[in-house]
């Protein structure tokens, strides 16, 4: 996954984890615009201990086989060296051998026995090679598969705060590289569901409403983008909370049930939030354009009356009621 991707859903107020592998390592690099690591791996890349992109990488069998793991990452295989010179396997000097050995062999090629043996060739003694892998068969270290579970846990136990969205307090600048990039996924073929729907939708009553106010969203987003310039941090909570008033959602269990009767996603919500509240910024910063321009639609519908400048329809009821 690219940087930029990262920044992007943060900047929608996603809340972005990363461990053991590539997340571990995206963390270490964006910790400071807001994603957050857990885990051994992430803070040893983090603290500089580990810089390697190879560190994490290992090769998988075939998915018919449930993607067995052929060979070991080097996160791992330093932290079985641990445990192993921990549990008086291996002394010190032998695991400085065996982990010059993992770290001098492609990420392809990283097994216990391709790291002995690459040891035993660069002159080490090897005299507790036969113990050492032996006792790797029933007491091998996946700390991956530890900082995996510890980022599960960490979501679990804080899931209640992170119904709020995450709050960026950093400007996402739109490269023209992103912007191909988005134009490019928006192209993109629909899922099977949605010319059903679209279609649908098209014949329903509401439809020139809705894709009025799509348009109306995507107009303001672009607008403020390119006028106001980096987002205010309360921006979020304020519109959130005129858009839960407006919806009757009173409580963070509502919005969940809501979410949930209107097969919404976290991330449909947010952008809901922020498309609301962008369209009311508008609303009052074009207040005295706008009702002009309003009266001027209305008047091209025939919903205003020529002569005395009232809904035609309201004319008619009001002359009859003073008949």
């Amino acid at each position: 996954m690219f940087h930029k991707e990262i920044l992007w859903a943060l900047k929608q107020g996603i809340h972005v984890f990363g461990a053991a592998s590539m997340g571990a390592l995206r963390a270490a690099e964006l910790h400071r615009f807001g994603m957050v690591g857990i885990g051994e791996v992430f803070e040893a890349y983090r603290d500089g201990r580990l810089q390697r992109d190879d560190a994490v990488a290992l090769l998988h069998g075939p998915a018919e086989l449930g993607w067995p793991q052929l060979t070991r990452s080097l996160v791992d295989i330093h932290a079985t060296l641990a445990a192993a010179e921990s549990s008086d396997i291996i002394e010190p000097d032998d695991t400085q051998a065996l982990a010059q050995s993992a770290a001098t062999l492609f990420w392809r090629e990283r097994t216990y026995a391709a790291v002995v043996g690459q040891a035993l060739a660069d002159d080490w003694r090897g005299e507790r090679s036969d113990a050492f892998l032996a006792w790797v068969e029933h007491h091998e270290v996946f700390q991956k598969e530890r900082d995996c579970l510890a980022l599960l846990e960490h979501v679990s136990m804080n899931w209640q705060a992170l119904e709020e969205p995450f709050q960026p307090e950093f400007r996402f600048e739109h490269t023209e590289a992103w912007q191909v990039l988005q134009a490019e996924v928006e192209q993109a073929e629909p899922l099977a569901s949605e010319p059903g729907i679209l279609a649908a939708l098209q014949q329903h009553s509401a439809h020139e409403a809705i894709e009025a106010q799509a348009l109306l969203s995507l107009l303001a987003e672009e607008f403020l983008r390119e006028a106001d310039g980096p987002d205010d941090p309360l921006a979020f909570s304020k519109a959130a909370a005129v858009f839960r008033s407006r919806h009757g959602l009173t409580s963070a269990d509502n919005v969940a049930r809501w979410m949930t009767e209107t097969g919404l996603s976290h991330a449909d919500y947010t952008a809901l939030v922020r498309n609301t509240g962008n369209i009311d910024v508008l609303q009052c910063r074009f207040a005295p354009r706008l009702s002009a321009t309003m009266l001027r639609i209305a008047r091209a519908r025939g919903l205003l009356d020529p002569a005395e400048g009232l809904s035609t329809q309201n004319g008619e009821a009001n002359r009859s009621a003073q008949r």
